[in-house]
């Protein structure tokens, strides 16, 4: 029988689009609000350093294309760059039902805007590290974190 931290890693592999082969720890990390989450009895720390990656590397994939394209202007990439910004990347959390998914703090209730974004950001991190840039794109596509001015 599989633990719920196990079935909210099916859950988010499955929304995703794809699958963490050998090591389901990097998506228990992205997974991981909370402060200290022991996972096949190893410590999995808070998911804010993929957090961080994660949102470098959806910026330099989304940056690739956009300068690449003849034309392209500031503004429009401060547009691009906006399908990044912590309420929007809320939004498509929610939506997708990864609130239902977040390791919380015992105690916690709710899953806030902030934490939501976070998690939205460390989960193509993971993907990036697992897989590269490439599967981060479809991660992004299936997410719809994709922008017209990009295709």
């Amino acid at each position: 029988m599989a633990t719920m931290v196990e079935e909210k890693v099916q859950r988010v592999e499955e929304c995703l689009g794809f699958t963490f082969p050998h090591d389901k720890s990097p998506c228990v990390e992205s997974l991981n609000t909370a402060g200290l989450t022991f996972f096949q009895g190893q410590s999995v720390r808070k998911n804010n350093f993929l957090a961080v990656h994660g949102d470098t590397q959806a910026a330099a994939y989304f940056s690739s294309f956009w300068i690449g394209k003849n034309g392209s202007s500031k503004g429009q990439w401060t547009e691009i760059r906006d399908l990044l910004a912590n309420e929007n990347l809320a939004q498509v959390g929610v939506a997708h039902g990864l609130d239902e998914c977040v390791i919380l703090n015992p105690g916690t209730t709710q899953v806030s805007g902030g934490m939501m974004a976070t998690t939205v950001e460390a989960l193509p991190g993971a993907v990036h590290l697992e897989r590269g840039s490439e599967a981060l794109g479809r991660v992004m596509a299936r997410l719809g974190l994709i922008h017209n001015l990009l295709t």
